[in-house]
């Protein structure tokens, strides 16, 4: 009983740490994506790269990389774009680098892991998204008809309804102010609802990976056979960009490799079955394959990359987040001389106050759905 309340403690222990290292960051980050909701509309993305060509293909990609949305809750979004007459290159581009990563994202891949990888992470997003985009435009190009659904056709939006918070006619009689205020309660709101469950699963996997995996663990893994199995993982399965930045962040602790841990937060959020399924009614079966075989093929080409830059420009693999194996004075040290235990503390807190109440709401919610079938 000792080691089992022991090992508790410990795995406890871990995981208030991480959340100590990254609450103040994500929340920042979710702070920037509500302003980016609040401030551009489906109609100014309409404008951008609503139309079938190349230029609007990296718009699209210029775009979605900071924006907050995750796999699911980008879809309602690629369908409205898509059946407004933006070319399946444009729509391709946008689904795959808007999940892959966010300002949310990117804060936390800073307060866990390093420079280098945050400016790596979106960076790669756009390369992939681009990548997908010109090859959607080049060999899957045929025009659609004009799709009539709603955001409510992959059930994605259930728990929200399905209204335009920023249709066309509101959204330009509707104050500055107003608009950020709106984009911040969304992002607090709405955007953490859709993403508080793979949260609350990545911050207690990499707790969990700290605790049992043994330091230095991936060290002697195979580089190839590695990725294959990061790649058939990840592929299937869905985690978004923020939860998946903690998992990452413990593996490398545990000798996963840079290139390998890119990889894996590039492939996770950008892939997963039910929407996979979703979204072949909408660019085909040939659009779905082209869009896989090119965010596989481009993380593999830049995880080598990556650990290559690693290696030649001799970057440290100092992660953030190895303080969760110290004590706390530790995170106070130089190595975190940006730490803050008093905001560090209040933010861990907050977060965990408002990712209950987004799995509490979403379990009501799901329970009187299932007494009213």
């Amino acid at each position: 009983m000792s080691y089992a309340i022991t090992g508790l403690m410990t795995y406890l222990d871990a995981l208030w740490k991480f959340l100590l290292l990254s609450s103040p960051y994500f929340l920042f980050g979710m702070f920037l994506a509500g302003i980016l909701h609040g401030l551009i509309s489906r109609e100014i993305l309409q404008k951008l790269f609503g139309k079938n060509n190349i230029s609007s293909i990296w718009k699209a990609a210029l775009i979605g990389v900071p924006l907050p949305l995750c796999s699911c809750a980008v879809i309602p979004t690629a369908v409205t774009l898509k059946k407004n007459g933006a070319g399946n290159g444009a729509t391709a581009s946008f689904l795959i680098t808007t999940p892959e990563t966010g300002v949310d994202s990117i804060a936390i891949t800073y307060s866990l892991i390093d420079l280098p990888m945050t400016i790596i992470r979106p960076v790669a997003a756009f390369i992939t998204g681009i990548t997908a985009g010109i090859f959607q435009h080049l060999f899957n190009n045929e025009t659609t008809k004009k799709i009539n659904s709603n955001c409510c056709d992959n059930h994605c939006c259930d728990d929200h309804g399905c209204n335009d918070h920023h249709s066309a006619s509101s959204f330009h009689h509707t104050a500055f102010l107003s608009r950020v205020s709106n984009g911040i309660k969304f992002a607090f709101t709405e955007l953490i609802d859709d993403m508080a469950i793979w949260i609350v699963i990545g911050f207690l996997t990499s707790a969990l990976i700290d605790c049992l995996v043994p330091t230095n663990f991936f060290n002697e893994l195979n580089p190839v056979s590695g990725r294959i199995l990061i790649i058939l993982i990840c592929v299937p399965l869905y985690i978004c960009a923020s939860a998946s930045t903690p998992i990452a962040a413990s593996l490398m602790i545990k000798g996963l490799s840079p290139g390998m841990a890119l990889l894996l937060l590039l492939v996770g959020p950008a892939t997963n079955i039910s929407n996979l399924i979703i979204m072949q009614k909408y660019i085909g079966k040939k659009g779905i394959l082209i869009n896989l075989l090119s965010i596989v093929a481009v993380a593999l080409l830049l995880s080598y990359a990556t650990d290559f830059m690693y290696s030649a420009f001799h970057w440290p693999i100092d992660i953030k987040a190895s303080t969760v194996q110290h004590s706390y004075q530790h995170l106070s040290s130089e190595h975190n001389s940006g730490y803050n235990p008093i905001l560090s503390t209040i933010s861990s807190i907050f977060l965990i106050m408002i990712l209950l109440k987004s799995l509490s709401l979403s379990l009501l919610h799901k329970l009187k759905r299932t007494k009213t079938n």
